[in-house]
C-alpha cells in the first residue's frame, strides 16, 4: 500500500478534522476513495492540473494547518502553511 494513503487514514484515525488528498489522477486516486483514506480526494490532471489547483484555492482560501508531501521516498512536513500562495516551509521530515 502507499505510504500517503497509510498517513492519511492514520490522521483520519487519530483526530483531524479534515484529511484532503490531492494527487495525480490514477490507481491511487481511486484506492483512496475506495477505502476512504480521506474526507476529499482531488485528483490532479497530469497534463494540465492548473483548473483543479484553482479550485483547490476556491474551496480553500486560507489553506491548510498541515501539509505532508509523500511525492518523494520520505514524507515532508510542512507546519504552518500556506501552500496557496507557494509559501511552504520544511518543519521535519
Amino acid at each position: 500500500m502507499d505510504i500517503g494513503l497509510i498517513l492519511s487514514q492514520l490522521l483520519k484515525l487519530n483526530g483531524a478534522s479534515q484529511v484532503v488528498i490531492a494527487a495525480n489522477k490514477g490507481i491511487k486516486t481511486q484506492v483512496a476513495k475506495d477505502i476512504h483514506a480521506s474526507d476529499v480526494v482531488i485528483e490532479l490532471d497530469r497534463e494540465n492540473p492548473d483548473p483543479q489547483w484553482d479550485q483547490i484555492k476556491k474551496d480553500y482560501p486560507f489553506g491548510f494547518d498541515i501539509v505532508v508531501s509523500v511525492s518523494y521516498s520520505e514524507p515532508i512536513l510542512f507546519v504552518p502553511s500556506n501552500v496557496l500562495e507557494g509559501e511552504m516551509t520544511p518543519h521535519s521530515s
